[in-house]
């Protein structure tokens, strides 16, 4: 399937895309709550959407910037949102290519220091990290004691009672939206992989919901070479 990725604002969005959505989330996680979807939604501005061939949307990734304060200097945040991929697109990289790009777009319209903040309920998106960039926290090899702290205020701030700063999770809401079981599910495959390994030990609670928090610097020095190349390009 050949599949089709961009980024848009969120006000753009037609009432079928966000009931499209909606029927997605209920398709992949258990526990969604319509309003609470709804509510979610409203809070982003930007949303990247994966199409298939004749339109249909088959995926998403919704997406808010926040500035704060980092030592005292100024900083931005990319806050990623709801993301689902519809398990028959799988494969395809036109949602991390697009997804790069909008970051790049973002990077571009002020020259501060520009972070990811990734919230993570399954090992599939944990994976992104380490697949676009070099250093983030939690690491399994190195693990950056500055940018755990920074991760922690950020999530502190933005989660408030939520967030559980000794594990470095957020714990679920009143709906305990999580992944489907087969969809949670590592194979043997996956669960052979250092990072699908790490994610699972460091959020044991994974199958109820909870989320761990990450964080990485959207820096040159620290993407890798395909990211870099997007960036760069876009």
């Amino acid at each position: 399937m050949r599949l089709t990725a961009r980024a848009q604002d969120r006000a753009d969005l037609s009432p079928q895309d966000r009931a499209t959505m909606l029927t997605l989330m209920r398709r992949c996680y258990e526990g969604v709550d319509a309003g609470a979807f709804a509510r979610a939604l409203e809070a982003k501005s930007r949303v990247v959407v994966v199409r298939a061939p004749g339109g249909d949307l088959v995926g998403f990734s919704t997406l808010a910037v926040f500035d704060f304060l980092d030592s005292g200097a100024p900083a931005r945040a990319i806050f990623s949102g709801d993301t689902v991929i519809a398990p028959e697109a799988w494969g395809s990289p036109a949602f991390a290519f697009a997804w790069v790009r909008e970051a790049a777009r973002i990077a571009r319209l002020a020259p501060t220091p520009l972070y990811w903040l990734l919230i993570v309920k399954g090992h599939r998106t944990f994976r992104f990290l380490p697949a676009f960039t070099r250093r983030f926290a939690p690491h399994w090899e190195d693990e950056d004691a500055r940018l755990l702290a920074l991760r922690d205020d950020l999530a502190r701030v933005r989660f408030g009672a939520r967030y559980d700063a000794a594990r470095g999770v957020l714990r679920p809401g009143p709906s305990r939206e999580r992944l489907t079981a087969a969809l949670a599910e590592p194979s043997a495959r996956e669960a052979a992989r250092i990072d699908v390994r790490f994610f699972l030990a460091r959020n044991p609670g994974w199958r109820e919901g909870e989320e761990l928090v990450c964080l990485c610097p959207l820096a040159p020095d620290n993407l890798r070479p395909t990211t870099l190349r997007l960036f760069e390009a876009a």
